[in-house]
Order: structure tokens, then C-alpha cells, then sequence
């Protein structure tokens, strides 16, 4: 069940507290659409989020509340936290139902201001749009689709609504997909500073599989825009990776693409999610990327078109190996500056015989021709100070 967002705000701390108590549904949205994503005003006293996330974070603790409420609600106080750090109106989505009892019940007294966008709005002073007979109509609505939601999840596999639980149910079946094809979970390469966090759970999973020349990378993402159990972005991204490669294709001929990533002059995995550069990469969504997963058996669809999709990499090992593929997926792929890269890698000596073999086989688009011609000639020169 996806709800629209409650807010809350404290009028305090903007430099016009009057504008900031809304008369009515316009006005609330105005200020959320104001300032929602902007800071807190330098000196904000944010003790009063501080106590409201305490309540939450006490209720989430009770016998009284769901598993699920439980589990998102666990570490309110720091989620409240770091929203505070970079939007001066806090937002909240999940568990609807058992949130806002506790919001319309402390809000008030903390001196915030509370506006439900689906349809109620509260202000310090006590006054509150609408009357209490429509707040329960609109409540009992609610009710009644929420049992409705939880009718179809049982008798549709659906997934589970909460993130955290969500990777649970799917880190196990991701595992058991990888170690099928030789990956193993790499944690490590997690890039903490270009995700400004700690860990990779519960959005992002990684996997690494060495092989004879370098490594394969799969990075794995997702997203619970709405918080309702509905899960967008699913895409397996597979990466190759070599040192050796790395550093005469992306810099010594200087084929770094910025709209891969480019971080301090490197070509990072995920544009930066994963600390570890590439030269080669597939992205593998099942339908799309704007498709939303709902159902478990959605999921296991995905799953097998992954498992498809992984049987054409995974066997790469050798340069011999990088080459076979580039030749078999070349219109794909295209390329041919990096494919010579990877022939001089392998020990092929006549490297002119070789770009004249496929001059004559490809059409060249764009500036392949100019780069390919580029290539060969830092290549000779390279053969000739080897010896």
C-alpha cells in the first residue's frame, strides 16, 4: 500500500515562524515544497525531532507493535538524525496506521507542526483540518485498504515490505545464484566514501570472482521508493576488471568515459559504488529498469534470467578468453582499441596485420578507425622497448 508522506517541522526554527503555520492543505504544501529539501537553518534546535524519535523508537520497542513497524522503526532516532542533516522538514512513509497515533498524539506538545499529505494537519496551537469525523473517515479507508493489501500478499507471494526484511529474503537467494558460478560475497569493495556510509546493506550487494587475468565484479542494487514492498531498479551489473588492461586502455591511451564515473581520473565500478576500476561491463535488468518487483515469483523470474545472463560471462578467465568473447558479442560490444589491447596482451606480434584483418572485416563508426590506428601505434612502440 503505497501512503504519501507525513511531515513535520518546527516553525521555530525559520526565520519567519508565523509563515510557517499553515491555514489549510495549500499552504502545507507550499512550505513542504519550499523547503522540504533544503538544510535547517544554521542554530536549529532539532530537541524537539530528538524526543519525537524517542516516542517512535519506545513504541517500535512495545509488545503492541507489528513486526514490521519493529523492524523500521528500530533506529529511528539515528534515521531522524540523518535527514536532519540535509532537510529542514523530516519526512516519514511506513506503517501509517500505527505512526500516526503517535504523531498526532506528541506532536503538538513538542511544537511542531504536523501535515499528513493524505489528508490531515495539525499545529501546535491545536488547530487541526479536518474535523476529527473526517480524520476517521479517512482513517478507516485506510484500514480497509491496508487489510486488502495484506489479502493479496497472501494469496500473491508478496514480498516483504520492510527494506531490511526484503534483503533478507533476497541475499540468500542471490548467494546460492553466485557461488553457482564461482562469486563470492566482497563486502570489501564496498565504497563507503562515495556512499557516505558504513555498510552496503540493505540496498547494495557485491560479489568477486579472481580470475587468471584480474577479476569479475557483480554489483547489485534496488530501490523501495514508496516503502510498500514494491522494489524498483533491480539490475545485476557484471564488471571486468584488470590491471594491466585498466592501465594501458584507460590511461596510457587515455580511454577513461566519463559518464562511466570518473573519480580522480579512475573508471570505478558503479560510477564510484564499488572501489576497484574496469574496462569491460554489462548491465542486466530483466524487463526494464522503471519495472517494479512485487511478487516472489517475479523475483525468481529474475533470478533465472540472471543465472541465463551469467552463463555467458562467468567462464572468462584468460585474455585468450576476453578475446573469444569481445569477437562473439563485437556489434555489441564494438570497440576494436580496446580488443587490440587485449591481442597485444595475449602475445600477438603483428598487430598491424591484426588491425588490417579487421579493417577490412568491420565497418568503422564514428572514430574507431582513429582510435583503433591510435592504439596500434602505442602498442608497436611498446613491442619495440620490450624488445
Amino acid at each position: 500500500m503505497s501512503l504519501n508522506p507525513v511531515y513535520l517541522w518546527n516553525p521555530q526554527n525559520f526565520p519567519d515562524p508565523q509563515a510557517m503555520l499553515p491555514d489549510g492543505f495549500d499552504a502545507a504544501h507550499r512550505i513542504v515544497s519550499e523547503w522540504a529539501d533544503q538544510p535547517l537553518p544554521q542554530g536549529a534546535d532539532t530537541s524537539a525531532f530528538d524526543k519525537l524519535a524517542g516516542y517512535i523508537a519506545e513504541a517500535a520497542l512495545s509488545g503492541k507493535a507489528s513486526a514490521d513497524f519493529k523492524a523500521a522503526y528500530a533506529d529511528i532516532e539515528t534515521q531522524v538524525a540523518e535527514q536532519l542533516k540535509s532537510r529542514a522538514i523530516l519526512e516519514l512513509y511506513e506503517h501509517y496506521l500505527e505512526l500516526m497515533p503517535i504523531l498526532t498524539c506528541r506532536s503538538e506538545s513538542l511544537g511542531l507542526v504536523l501535515y499528513d499529505a493524505n489528508g490531515y494537519l495539525l499545529l501546535p496551537d491545536g488547530r487541526e483540518y479536518p474535523d476529527q469525523e473526517t480524520q476517521d473517515e479517512i482513517t478507516a479507508y485506510w484500514r480497509q485498504r491496508e487489510a486488502e493489501e495484506q489479502k493479496w500478499r497472501q494469496e500473491n507471494r508478496g514480498l516483504p515490505k520492510n527494506i531490511k526484511d526484503f534483503y533478507k529474503y533476497f541475499r540468500p537467494k542471490v548467494d546460492e545464484l553466485m557461488a553457482r558460478h564461482g562469486f563470492e560475497y566482497a563486502p570489501h569493495l564496498f565504497n563507503t566514501v562515495a556512499h557516505k556510509r558504513k555498510k552496503l546493506e540493505p540496498d547494495v550487494i557485491i560479489y568477486a570472482k579472481p580470475i587468471t587475468n584480474g577479476q569479475q565484479t557483480i554489483y547489485i542494487n534496488y530501490r523501495d521508493v514508496y516503502k510498500d514492498g514494491e522494489y524498483s531498479n533491480l539490475c545485476l551489473e557484471w564488471y571486468l576488471s584488470d590491471k594491466e588492461v585498466e592501465r594501458i586502455y584507460l590511461h596510457d591511451l587515455d580511454n577513461i568515459r566519463p559518464r562511466y564515473g570518473e573519480t580522480k581520473k579512475k573508471q570505478l565500478i558503479a560510477g564510484g559504488g564499488a572501489n576497484i576500476e574496469y574496462y569491460l561491463t554489462q548491465m542486466w535488468y530483466h524487463t526494464g529498469p522503471s519495472v517494479s518487483y512485487k511478487t516472489e515469483t517475479e523475483i525468481e523470474a529474475l533470478l533465472a534470467y540472471w543465472d541465463q545472463k551469467l552463463r555467458e560471462v562467468a567462464w572468462i578467465d584468460t585474455y585468450d578468453d576476453v578475446e573469444a568473447y569481445i569477437a562473439a558479442n563485437l556489434e555489441e560490444i564494438g570497440r576494436l582499441h580496446l580488443r587490440i589491447v587485449i591481442s597485444y596482451l595475449r602475445g600477438v606480434k603483428d598487430l598491424i596485420a591484426e588491425k588490417e584483418e579487421w579493417l577490412r572485416t568491420y565497418q568503422m563508426v564514428g572514430r574507431e578507425e582513429e582510435l583503433l590506428e591510435k592504439s596500434v601505434s602505442y602498442l608497436i612502440n611498446r613491442q619495440k622497448e620490450e624488445g
